[in-house]
């Protein structure tokens, strides 16, 4: 029987989704493997945005129950926490690209 995810929860499903991505992105880009890097960071971005779509869909189909369900809740949080750690990775690589002494635009 499946159980739903408790609301504690979910702030620790962010922060291990937007802290592991990079350390996953950020380890393939030190050893060299760009190409697995850029594969991969296509990957989550795809997968962020299938997870948020799915998660907002199930929130609204739970909707007319009035009350949003955990794991509908999760998907988008699982979501919002890869585009999150996505934009980590961008935001260190914009920084890494960019010369001394010029200033960075967000």
């Amino acid at each position: 029987m499946w159980t739903a995810v408790p609301w504690s929860g979910l702030a620790l499903i962010f922060i291990g989704c937007a802290v592991g991505l990079p350390l996953i992105l950020g380890y393939l880009a030190t050893s060299g493997k760009y190409a697995a890097m850029v594969r991969l960071w296509s990957f989550f971005g795809l997968l962020a945005v299938l997870s948020v779509a799915m998660g907002l869909s199930a929130a609204v189909q739970s909707a007319a129950g009035l009350a949003a369900e955990p794991n509908a809740v999760a998907a988008v949080v699982v979501g919002a926490g890869l585009f999150a750690g996505l934009g980590v990775v961008k935001r260190a690589i914009r920084r890494g690209r960019a010369k001394p002494g010029a200033s960075m635009q967000a």
